[in-house]
């Protein structure tokens, strides 16, 4: 969660500095200011929107029905976390052509 935040608060600082030149199609950078946004954004919805969400609606699930289909509702969630792996590895990819 440490690097999320970080990358957060590049991205913030960033959108910040150019405004809309970040996201615009003269910008030279924009398929990389893309990718960071879309792996940046969709790592904030699964390392903190999607356990909230899914904390409030387990516990809202569990006071209507078993303990066995709210298990079922986590173990779908691996192919999620698989491509989220691809995301930030792509984005550490970003990282060493920078260094390059």
């Amino acid at each position: 969660h440490v690097l999320l935040t970080i990358y957060v608060f590049e991205l913030t600082v960033s959108l910040k500095r150019f405004g809309t030149y970040f996201l615009s199609c003269s910008n030279p950078d924009i398929t990389w200011n893309l990718l960071d946004t879309v792996i940046v954004g969709s790592s904030v919805l699964d390392s903190w929107a999607v356990p909230v969400v899914g904390c409030i609606v387990q516990n809202i699930r569990e006071a209507e029905q078993s303990a066995d289909e709210s298990k079922k509702t986590k173990d779908a969630g691996l192919s999620l976390g698989q491509l989220m792996m691809l995301m930030r590895m792509l984005r550490l990819m970003r990282i060493l052509r920078l260094v390059r």
